[in-house]
């Protein structure tokens, strides 16, 4: 469908006020510009102008979300969410036109919903003029879904399937179950206490509101909340500011406008001085509707309830949450943010001398964080998490007691230490901010910056919005001090601040303050004994908890006194000399803002960010080394080393791999507290086992060249330590064993489409060891062994892999330390053993094979990765043609599979590359059974076969698909499809098996790095291309007849030569119980809207004794509530709803279990595979 320009668009003459602000920015930023203005209407609007940046993308948040939902309906935000841009406009009328527009041209959208805010962005190749006629096309299309969204009842309708597969898959999630328990500690009659995601049974209609009205309540709810003094917008692209802000205004600023202006509105197009004051004026309007919406202030009280217990078979956790009422505090906000993320990085420290190199030198955790939470309008909350061990579950008395009466009774004594590390903490803050990589996301990027512009402005100086967090007053106002070292009146004003702190900690983290959350086996821990059990069931997540209160005190009678030394860090030793200069950095922080305000004027081209390959700069038959200089901005003053070790002389066994696990977390253990400090100033390292089997160790580390370099000489003295060291303590093994063994069984409690994914590694991939065989090798590792292994990987011989990236100063250095200290690789050129690479089991012709295996017991989905190989990878036009059946999915997936077959919130298709073969896989998660997928998939693959490629055209053909195809790889925006198909090399994506907090985020140079490494490491030096070099020259010969016969014989299920393999993962739960549950969830909310509650225990009996029968529930309900005393009238009318509910949930169960037996017998009988290593093992025969 094509889109035309609307004629009724905002006058262009109305000229969006600017705010003349200097942005505060990262060096490796400073060639965007950047502008803040707001339209006519209202709507506030950052623009992004980078002549660098392949993308262009958008962001509008809208300052609503779940805590509008009204009581009865919960999720209303969340379903408004889901129809606003998939249910069409009244200028756009086809529901799939904003998925369409986006995806034809290789872009990408998002959305998601807080308790205060909804955020909708999409982002899109941009790379010529026509790229960016497109993004105006699609913001005109998404821009109309705001002006006039239909809110088609057949959409409702499945979107509320959509969002009850999402809360399903949410199950099987410890951090969204921790959420949900979290609102049961808050006031009742607060908002943030109410479930907010939704699910079918608060979504789907009773005859109070049927369709009609559950879509009289979205246009009223769009109607309340989505007005433009509600907006922010963000843009970002290649285009001239000027270029964006006209896109604004024409799309955006003839949005009604709703509200009074305040006289905020001025004639000037450029407001100096005064855009700060609307910005903050706007923030308080917010924050004032919000805070007179609620009836209490904090959704906390300090009522006789404060601690929660929850029994679920997980890895145990403990969690103290310390609420921030920001309304009634003696603080301004500023400062409680402020000191709210020094608390954040004090506790969540783990150098030495800290709560965290405590409690993991004690055995007691697998790791801690620390986190600010956002409540709610007036309300924080400051989150200590500690994901402990079975000795830290049992200990969890005396870990809250060394909390509270030892570690923080040293915050609050130990002044001067704490201003250092205050001092410190501020440096590393600027210099890291100074030095930040790139984001990966530029539509991620857009979301949070719109996001800022509705809630931060009052207490966050507008300079620093890219930022994100604010700074001391010296540094926010005056820019005249220095660090805690430098001069005496510095030292007094740290002193100062630290007091400061205290005070903040004094008021806040306190026991009477605190609520305790405890998630694990209740009856092995000692601390959720001193509550008395009363245990209730969650109605949304069906976990069994109970609140009591909790004396912290009593843990005092514990002994807590440990044998550990308690203290501050006084200095970080990871900053740069000149980094010590507090005004060298602020001097810096302008100079590149300075720039970004004159980028508008340079004439920088997207060609300018062409860089050079890697180059090999040695190579012998031990070793080879890379080295790509880059002279970008963000590798100013940066670099990223990756080496790797790979004996040559270790086989590949379970046995070594277990063994290279153990030698990384011993490496980790040894380290991590030591170099904790550098993370703070955005050092980042990890160390990887090899995902493929071989016995390969890799280690990653970036950050400024002289501290990398010190980084990897630790690494090397503790590897050389422990190749020569005869007596490792048992204890720190044991630990470093049990670490792993930790890591292997969260593995094996990953939601279903993880296990799945991973599975089809394991039975194809000839060395990707199953979790059984790894348990198995771990049992059997001993102290002996493990020395022995180290040995032999140290002094035995092996391949050096050398990829250094960025400011090359060390590379000389780090080759010859590299050289003298480890591998000898300079000295002899006769090769040290034979370099064996794994690789793929490929299937022979007429594979139809299955294999089940059971996901984790909590779990209640089913997943499936439905995988067809179609060719070797080294295999050109099998290449090519997988490549454009991705490009395909990548248009008809979602609209197919999720919107009109409805298979699952979770789902996946696209290009699949393992070692030495290439497919396509699908990969859904569902409530329905892995079979009933199956069929789905099947049904889709006919849809495209069948009802798609065999009616079309041959000229139709070439535009709609192969011309917008080969405008993709020319432009070099293929490979970035990601987001309906997931990475292509999965193994590629594995993470590493330890490595640094700050890496959880990856940036886009540490991600560039790891593709370039990635094609290092399995010898394809493909560094032009995001996964493998495609052929253009077939793009001329591809036509239907040439695609069709392709289809056939490798993808339909027709052909006597597809290849298949299905991977199913199936719930342990029994489906009549999960009937049953859901059975019980619908009856039970709907009796407690109409009034008519019910004792759970009493309700599940009735359930359970009916066994599904309809008429016996209503019979035992009727008899219930008659005995009650409750009106035979009022009973009766409510039963008959009831009835109606009953029996649509039931034919929706009987629908699903009819689904298994819909489907022709296949062409190729199904062969179901009894274990994993089937392929390894005939791999002769099948080839």
């Amino acid at each position: 469908m094509g889109v035309r320009r609307s004629t009724s668009r905002a006058n262009a003459s109305e000229r969006p006020q600017i705010f003349e602000t200097q942005l505060l920015t990262p060096i490796s930023c400073s060639d965007r510009s950047h502008r803040i203005c707001r339209l006519s209407n209202g709507i506030l609007v950052i623009l992004v102008s980078d002549p660098r940046e392949s993308y262009a993308s958008c962001a509008l948040s809208v300052a609503t979300g779940s805590h509008n939902d009204p009581e009865s309906v919960a999720g209303l935000a969340h379903l408004c969410e889901h129809t606003i841009v998939s249910g069409g406009s009244k200028r756009f009328p086809d529901p799939d036109v904003y998925h369409n527009v986006i995806s034809r041209s290789g872009g990408s959208h998002n959305a998601f919903t807080t308790g205060e805010q909804t955020t909708f962005f999409f982002e899109l190749p941009a790379m010529s003029i026509a790229d960016q006629l497109v993004f105006d096309q699609s913001l005109e299309v998404f821009a109309c879904s705001f002006r006039a969204p239909l809110f088609r009842n057949n959409v409702i309708d499945k979107e509320i399937f959509s969002i009850e597969s999402e809360h399903t898959a949410n199950l099987a999630s410890t951090n969204k179950v921790l959420y949900q328990v979290t609102r049961h500690l808050a006031c009742p009659s607060h908002p943030f206490s109410r479930f907010c995601t939704g699910n079918a049974t608060t979504l789907t209609e009773t005859s109070a509101f049927r369709t009609r009205g559950m879509r009289a309540r979205l246009v009223n709810y769009f109607k309340s909340n989505y007005t433009p003094d509600n907006m922010a917008l963000a843009l970002r692209g290649p285009q001239s500011l000027n270029t964006l802000a006209k896109l604004a205004t024409t799309h955006f600023g003839d949005f009604p406008t709703t509200f009074s202006q305040d006289g905020l509105l001025m004639n000037d197009s450029r407001i100096a001085g005064i855009g700060t004051s609307i910005l903050c004026e706007n923030s308080r309007k917010i924050k004032r509707r919000w805070l007179e919406k609620y009836s209490v202030a904090s959704p906390f009280s300090d009522g006789p309830l404060n601690s929660i217990f929850v029994q679920l078979p997980k890895a145990p956790v403990l969690r103290l949450i310390f609420p921030v009422n920001i309304v009634s505090s003696n603080f301004s906000e500023k400062d409680i943010r402020l000191y709210s993320i020094f608390w954040r990085e004090l506790l969540g420290d783990e150098g030495e001398g800290s709560f965290g190199d405590y409690l993991k030198r004690s055995g007691y955790v697998t790791s801690i964080f620390s986190s600010i939470s956002h409540f709610c309008t007036g309300s924080d909350g400051l989150i200590l998490h500690l994901d402990l061990t079975n000795m830290g579950w049992v200990n969890a008395d005396k870990i809250v007691s060394v909390f509270f009466h030892t570690f923080l009774s040293l915050i609050l004594t130990d002044t001067e230490s704490l201003a250092i590390y205050l001092s410190d903490l501020v440096t590393s803050d600027l210099l890291s901010f100074l030095y930040q990589d790139l984001e990966n996301s530029p539509m991620e990027m857009c979301s949070i910056l719109s996001s800022r512009l509705l809630s931060d402005t009052e207490f966050l100086n507008p300079i620093l919005l890219l930022k994100g967090s604010p700074l001391p007053d010296f540094l926010d106002k005056t820019w005249q001090s220095d660090s805690f070292q430098d001069v005496q009146e510095s030292r007094a004003w740290w002193i100062k601040e630290a007091q400061k702190f205290q005070r903040f900690i004094e008021d806040y983290v306190n026991h009477l303050n605190s609520k305790l959350i405890l998630l694990g086996d209740l009856s092995k821990c000692p601390l959720a004994n001193l509550a008395q059990f009363s245990m209730e069931t969650d109605l949304y997540y069906q976990f069994e908890y109970c609140k009591a209160r909790v004396d912290i005190t009593r843990t005092e009678n514990k002994m807590c006194s440990s044998q550990f030394d308690f203290f501050i860090r006084k200095e970080n030793p990871f900053i740069p000399s000149a980094g010590r200069d507090l005004n060298l950095i602020k001097h810096a922080l302008v100079l590149s803002a300075a720039r970004s305000m004159a980028a508008p004027l340079s004439l920088l081209l997207q060609s300018d960010m062409i860089q050079d390959t890697p180059r090999l700069v040695g190579k012998n038959s031990n070793y080879e080394f890379w080295l790509k200089e880059e002279f970008d901005l963000y590798f100013k003053s940066r670099t990223i080393v990756t080496f790797e070790l790979i004996s040559t002389c270790l086989e590949s066994l379970p046995m070594n791999t277990m063994h290279l696990e153990v030698l990384a977390q011993l490496l980790f253990d040894s380290l991590s507290a030591v170099l904790y400090p550098s993370e703070a100033l955005g050092y980042t390292y990890e160390i990887s086992a090899s995902s493929r089997g071989d016995v390969r160790l890799s280690f990653t580390i970036s950050g400024f060249p002289e501290g990398v370099y010190i980084i990897i000489a630790l690494f090397i003295e503790e590897i050389v330590k422990l190749a020569d060291q005869n007596d490792i303590k048992p204890s720190i093994f044991r630990r470093a064993r049990v670490l792993v063994r930790k890591k292997y069984e969260d593995a094996a409690a990953a939601d279903s489409t993880t296990l799945a994914s991973l599975g089809l590694l394991v039975v194809l991939e000839k060395c990707m060891w199953s979790l059984e065989e790894r348990f198995e090798a771990l049992e059997e590792l001993d102290i002996r062994s493990f020395q022995s292994f180290c040995s032999s990987l140290i002094k035995g011989s092996k391949y050096l892999n050398l990829f250094i990236q960025g400011d090359v100063t060390f590379s000389d250095k780090i080759n010859s330390l590299l050289n003298s200290r480890l591998t000898g690789h300079l000295g002899s050129s006769i090769p040290n053993g034979i370099l064996l690479e794994p690789e793929t089991a490929k299937m022979k012709e007429g594979t139809n094979a299955f294999i089940k295996q059971n996901g984790h017991i909590d779990d209640p989905n089913n997943s499936i990765v439905y995988f067809l190989q179609t060719g070797d990878r080294d295999d050109k036009y099998a290449f090519f043609m997988t490549t454009f059946t991705d490009f395909l999915m990548s248009l008809t997936l979602i609209p197919e599979l999720r919107t009109r077959r409805q298979i699952g919130y979770v789902l996946l298709g696209g290009i699949r590359i393992l070692s030495n073969t290439i497919g396509i896989h699908i990969t859904s998660m569902s409530d329905a059974s892995p079979h009933t997928l199956e069929n789905k998939i099947d049904e889709y693959l006919a849809y495209l076969e069948e009802d798609l490629l065999a009616v079309l055209k041959k000229e139709e053909f070439q535009s709609r698909f192969v011309e917008p195809f080969q405008k993709l790889v020319e432009t070099g925006q293929l490979g970035k499809m990601s987001k309906t198909s997931g990475p292509a090399n999965l193994m590629s994506r594995i993470e590493a098996n330890v490595r640094s907090g700050n890496l959880r985020q990856l940036g886009r140079s540490m991600k560039s790095h790891k593709k370039l490494k990635n094609q290092i490491t399995y010898r394809r030096y493909n560094f032009d291309v995001e996964e493998e070099q495609i052929d253009t020259s077939l793009i001329s010969s591809l036509t239907l007849a040439s695609y069709l016969e392709f289809f056939r014989t490798r993808i339909s299920e027709q052909s006597p030569r597809r290849c298949k393999l299905s991977i199913m993962v199936c719930s342990t739960m029994d489906p009549h119980d999960i009937t049953n549950k859901n059975l019980f969830m619908q009856i039970d909310h709907f009796l407690r809207h109409k009034g008519l509650p019910i004792p759970s225990s009493e309700l599940s009996k009735i359930v359970s004794k009916a066994d599904g029968n309809s008429s016996t529930i209503i019979k035992e309900l009727l008899q219930y509530f008659g005995a009650k005393g409750k009106s035979l009238k009022l009973c009766s009318t409510v039963m008959v709803e009831a009835f109606k509910i009953i029996c649509s949930s039931a034919k929706a169960h009987r629908v699903k279990a009819l689904d298994n037996n819909s489907k022709n017998a296949p062409l190729i009988p199904t062969l179901e595979l009894s274990n994993a290593n089937y392929f390894r093992n005939v791999s002769n025969s099948l080839t």
